[in-house]
């Protein structure tokens, strides 16, 4: 029983973790032509 609840947190965090990986990687390619564009 504990290790099933701990397998969906896991789960849970790995969408949340690549969630974030692509939020920054978007903001990096913003930065990215921001700066070209000057």
């Amino acid at each position: 029983m504990l290790s099933s609840k701990f397998s969906q947190i896991l789960k849970f965090h790995e969408r949340v973790i690549s969630a974030l990986k692509f939020e920054l990687s978007d903001e990096r390619s913003q930065i990215l032509v921001a700066n070209s564009c000057e």
